[in-house]
């Protein structure tokens, strides 16, 4: 593989619930590639972590005023005085790019239902970790530019092209140059950094021996806050990586289980006492940290207790609402009675219902990768490598290895940050990634010859000399699951105006998220536009249809397209935003 010339690399991983920075320098990479420094944040009570939440305060003025634990200790000291008003605070923002159809105009809604444009959110928070590695570096390298620079965003494979791009276009408006930029694939990131670091031994099931050698197929599960993103893989001769399928997944993350644990409270202390709790920002921040370190350390067995102290205000709301009944007296009245006990402000929670929890994203996930497993492409995948914070999860490891009996399942050590580390190598090695498989086809919109038995009559119309034909028909230049060789493979077909002496040639360019086999009919109105290529005709006689070249060329996770007047070099091109 071709290392970068480029002196440093920068990724952001930019997370559902953790959001970080890391970076190499190139001496760093040539040394050893696992040499990755990640920055390193406190939430003031004593935990160091290589991620902060994704959490941000904004000042009334719409500047940035805190990121990570700073923000959720700042809007609680606000909270605390009652003098929030005006400010907006924002925190795992990132699943409504994944649910939303996001555009430029899209806003997020704050803690006070405010709303702010999500795009100045996300840039805002990227503009923070590049200020903030900028000043450190600039402390230990002199002299260092944002030319140096590799700047490397992680984005889940699953989404739709939309939210990438939005999450690139976000990193331009925060001052990172288009050409620095490098969007990558957070389970290809995660791949490449197992391939330089060891697995977890206490994670391990079957043999983790000649994973990365020529011929050996893998999947990796990036077990995320929000998603469940999936890819799987060959090696290739060269070490690079070949897709085997398109990208797959769904929102089955850690944040599943959140929301399960609330529903459960409220089955205990009843959803009135749950909803005025949760408008105590200091209490429910308070437990939304409990919940994040105890549904890691859940043990797999059923009849054990986990010991888990609840703000006191929890059963302070509760003693206020149920008169003379005591919490005691409600468990002993209830469905709960020998599976939860009520000790000094601390509740003993049968292990059995927290792991009830879990049920609806390990069901979800499990089923799912057992489909990818069964189609053709993967029959000879035998390895299952998990990665990301959701992993770490024992109980969520167990009920993969008893779902997957027979397959090798493999875990990193350092595994919630593996997207971040590795997302650091791939920038110094960007060709890691050999091919992908496309997620959807792509094509424009063409003319042609009127068909009474295959075409709609909507479609048709009438030229000036009387021929019949059907407009508004989706030719595909590229087909779902078609494999792309990174950088390398471009597609071009020729195309004619529809009409002679046309001066201006419109190229709408569609897709949509099947393949399109030979001799079907598909309509544009049932496919997506992505973008119109408006080329200007230089060369052309009045009785003469232009020929146009529309040819598209891949990137990483980017597409350009172009269409040119045929013999000239008069052309045009664009890497589509996305956004109608």
């Amino acid at each position: 593989m071709s290392t970068s010339g480029k002196l440093i690399s920068v990724a952001i991983d930019f997370g559902t619930t953790f959001s970080g920075y890391a970076y190499s320098t190139k001496g760093d990479f040539k040394q050893d590639p696992a040499k990755v420094f990640a920055a390193n944040w406190s939430d003031g009570q004593g935990l160091i972590t290589t991620k902060a939440p994704t959490a941000v305060l904004f000042r009334p003025d719409g500047s940035l005023s805190k990121f990570g634990y700073d923000a959720e200790t700042e809007y609680a000291s606000l909270v605390g005085d009652n003098a929030q008003e005006g400010w907006s605070y924002f925190r795992r923002f990132k699943m409504l790019l994944f649910h939303k159809k996001v555009t430029t105009t899209t806003t997020f809604r704050d803690e006070n239902g405010s709303s702010m444009n999500a795009l100045k959110v996300v840039s805002a928070v990227i503009r923070y970790f590049k200020d903030k590695f900028l000043d450190d570096i600039q402390n230990k390298i002199k002299a260092i530019t944002l030319d140096d620079i590799n700047w490397v965003l992680t984005v889940p494979a699953i989404w739709d092209d939309n939210a990438k791009e939005f999450m690139a276009m976000a990193a331009e408006e925060a001052g990172i140059p288009e050409n620095r930029l490098i969007l990558v694939y957070e389970p290809e990131a995660a791949a490449l950094f197992c391939k330089h670091t060891p697995f977890s031994k206490e994670a391990l099931t079957g043999k983790e021996e000649s994973i990365f050698s020529e011929g050996s197929k893998f999947m990796i599960i990036d077990l995320g806050g929000g998603t469940i993103d999936i890819t799987s893989h060959e090696v290739n001769c060269d070490g690079r990586l070949d897709a085997l399928v398109e990208p797959s997944g769904g929102p089955w993350g850690g944040v599943l289980v959140d929301a399960k644990w609330y529903n459960l409270l409220e089955e205990l202390f009843g959803s009135d006492v749950v909803n005025e709790f949760c408008e105590d920002f200091t209490d429910k921040l308070d437990l939304d940290r409990v919940i994040e370190v105890k549904k890691r350390v859940i043990r797999p067995s059923e009849t054990e207790f986990t010991r888990v102290k609840f703000p006191t205000l929890l059963f302070e709301i509760f003693a206020e609402k149920n008169g003379n009944m005591s919490f005691q007296q409600k468990l002993n009245n209830s469905k709960f009675e020998n599976k939860v006990k009520y000790k000094r402000g601390s509740l003993e929670i049968l292990n059995k219902l927290l792991q009830e929890t879990f049920c609806d994203s390990v069901s979800n996930m499990t089923a799912h990768v057992q489909r990818e497993l069964s189609r053709e492409e993967l029959k000879d995948i035998k390895t299952l490598i998990l990665v990301g914070g959701f992993s770490e999860s024992e109980l969520v490891r167990n009920s993969i290895k008893a779902s997957f009996p027979g397959y090798t399942l493999l875990m990193p050590q350092e595994a919630s940050a593996s997207v971040l580390k590795g997302a650091v190598i791939f920038g110094h090695c960007k060709d890691f990634i050999k091919s992908h498989k496309l997620p959807y086809s792509y094509g424009v919109s063409t003319t042609v010859p009127f068909d009474v038995n295959i075409h709609k009559e909507v479609f048709k119309t009438v030229m000036k000399n009387g021929s019949l034909m059907c407009n508004d028909i989706f030719h595909p230049l590229v087909r779902k699951g078609e494999k792309i060789v990174v950088e390398e493979t471009t597609r071009e077909e020729l195309f004619r105006s529809p009409k002679p002496g046309m001066l201006h040639v419109e190229v709408d360019i569609y897709k949509i998220p099947q393949d399109v086999t030979p001799g079907s009919v598909l309509y544009t109105i049932d496919c997506k536009r992505v973008c119109t290529l408006n080329l200007a005709v230089e060369n052309i006689q009045c009785d003469e249809k232009a020929t146009v070249i529309v040819q598209m060329q891949f990137g990483g996770t980017r597409i350009e397209f172009s269409a040119k007047e045929f013999g000239t070099d008069n052309s045009v091109s664009c890497k589509p935003r996305w956004f109608p």
